[in-house]
């Protein structure tokens, strides 16, 4: 019987990793007293969880991805009205940009009365916990012998920037790393005993991952590739496990996208339209990924990081070629090289996917610390793995594979220069609009007294519901944020605005902290729009529209 875990690992060394784990919990916890950090992407995640909470489904408003019905119509659905309790203008669509899973799980603790966004807080945090423990844990499993990889490991997943920096905010893709590994271990688990309750295991957590991030259907590639491959017994069977398995994991997320094309008539709020994959997307990838190898290059990051990078691969792949040199080897080595397998497809499969879609739906996306983070753990695994059984090997093979040690000292120094500063700044001023900046925002304190019936618009809506709960619409862009193709309805949107002026109270609030390149300028405003006077605040200005400044709260 094979676990996910040793069955009988060495005491001390549980006990680091789970001393690990709960520093992590304390260090996300340390740096996010301000809240969780969030981004545009939250609110449209605390969006969702606050109107489930309330009994309007997960439904989205004041965020910034408009639907692509505005796009290719000038207008939402007449199916789509305002909230009850909200003003009317403000459009409350069907959740489609992002799938349901995440803000499932932020409305949750809403049951106890906790707000979504506090609960990402906790969420994140105790996600630290767990995949420290996966990381640590799948390289104490899959490694024999010294048990400092599985240590070191743990380590590198503690103090890595880009991981530090997903944990504390509000954000998915902490969630999707955790069902992501949870998904890789318990199916290479499968494929070692052929245990059917592990193969259900498997398809539960990938389910999980796809439902909490759209690019989780390449683990479903993955698991079926894997099945089909590595899988004793005969094909009859292979194929028969392969489509239980599929089953199992596509389905949640079959059902999603056919429940988004009925109302919203988008899979996820996406139009395919061609945009390569530019040279400084590429470099901003190449950079993300030396980063992650050599943290201290400040002068040749690409030069110095290529280097790690490569010697990491040829250290993998020729650790791979001598596991497999002999069907005995191969034998030995068996669960080893099939975690390695399912490891490479995943990385391998994730990149296709984001230049694919990078490619056809979402040219915005960038190539970074956050988007690349799954594939920097699962490369952590592969690598610590292959690591420690070089040195398990032959003289010259342990030598090579000590120098890893000093290394492996090296780079968690060169994290912790990072990331002590990051931890440290969070803790005193807070991350993005739930920091101390925006809590302290003259301009959000101006808002916060707007007439309740008054229809907002603004180049921040986010921030607005994020801080204050009052919901608002997004500027009309001058280009499609997904396709880059420019708004043809942006007249036809601001003549309803104008409309919409001479019906209700109508504002618009612009935050000069706040640059989006796609949305009108404020200079560019006069042109289109009947502002009344201004009312300057220290970040912003508020304009009334069609009328006097009179209904504006006084300074």
């Amino acid at each position: 019987m094979h676990n996910l875990l040793p069955v009988a690992p060495p005491a001390y060394a549980r006990l680091l990793l789970i001393a690990l784990a709960g520093l992590g919990l304390l260090l996300a916890l340390f740096s996010t007293v301000w809240g969780a950090g969030a981004t545009p992407d939250t609110a449209t995640y605390v969006s969702a969880a606050r109107n489930l909470q309330r009994g309007y489904g997960l439904r989205v408003q004041s965020d910034i991805h408009q639907s692509q019905q505005y796009y290719s119509t000038g207008q939402f659905s007449a199916t789509e009205p305002a909230l009850a309790d909200g003003p009317a203008g403000v459009i409350a669509r069907p959740l489609t940009q992002y799938p349901p899973l995440f803000p499932l799980l932020l409305a949750v603790p809403g049951l106890w009365g906790v707000d979504p966004l506090s609960s990402a807080r906790w969420l994140n945090s105790l996600l630290v916990a767990v995949n420290i423990l996966l990381v640590g844990g799948s390289i104490l499993r899959y490694s024999r012998g010294p048990v400092w990889p599985a240590v070191v490991g743990a380590l590198l997943a503690l103090t890595q920037p880009d991981l530090l920096t997903i944990h504390a905010m509000a954000w998915s893709e902490a969630a999707f790393i955790a069902f992501a590994l949870a998904g890789c271990l318990a199916l290479a688990a499968y494929l070692d005993s052929g245990q059917h309750r592990l193969l259900l295991l498997a398809a539960g957590a990938v389910a999980a991952a796809s439902l909490t991030r759209y690019v989780g259907v390449v683990l479903i590639l993955t698991g079926g590739a894997g099945i089909l491959a590595l899988s004793s017994g005969p094909i009859r069977r292979r194929i028969a496990d392969g489509l239980l398995f599929a089953v199992l994991a596509g389905l949640p997320l079959a059902l999603w996208f056919l429940r988004n094309a009925l109302p919203a008539g988008s899979f996820a709020n996406r139009e395919a339209v061609y945009h390569p994959l530019t040279g400084p997307a590429v470099r901003q990838a190449l950079l993300t990924a030396a980063g992650w190898v050599a943290p201290f290059a400040g002068v040749h990051p690409l030069r110095i990081g290529g280097a790690g990078l490569a010697l990491i691969a040829l250290g993998v792949g020729g650790s791979l070629l001598m596991l497999g040199r002999t069907a005995a080897a191969r034998r030995a080595h068996a669960p080893l090289l099939r975690l390695s397998f399912l490891l490479l497809l995943f990385m391998g499969l994730y990149g296709l996917f984001l230049i694919f879609t990078i490619s056809w739906y979402d040219a915005a996306t960038p190539l970074d610390g956050r988007i690349l983070s799954p594939v920097f753990v699962a490369g952590l695994i592969l690598a610590l793995t292959h690591l420690q059984q070089a040195i398990s090997r032959g003289r010259v093979a342990r030598r090579i594979g000590l120098l890893g040690l000093p290394l492996a000292a090296v780079l968690v120094g060169g994290y912790l220069v990072q990331s002590v500063p990051q931890v440290r700044q969070a803790n005193r001023v807070g991350l993005n609009y739930t920091g101390r900046e925006w809590r302290q925002s003259d301009t959000l304190r101006r808002v916060a007294g707007l007439p309740p019936a008054a229809l907002i618009y603004s180049n921040a809506p986010d921030a607005i519901y994020l801080l204050t709960g009052r919901t608002a619409n997004l500027l009309p862009p001058h280009a499609n944020i997904y396709t880059q193709r420019a708004n043809a309805y942006y007249a036809a949107q601001m003549d309803l605005i104008r409309a919409q002026a001479t019906r209700q109270p109508l504002f618009l609030v612009y935050f000069h902290t706040v640059y989006r390149m796609y949305l009108p300028s404020e200079a560019e405003l006069p042109q289109v729009l009947p502002l009344g006077a201004p009312q300057a605040a220290d970040d912003g200005v508020i304009y009334r529209l069609g009328a006097t400044p009179s209904g504006l709260p006084a300074p």
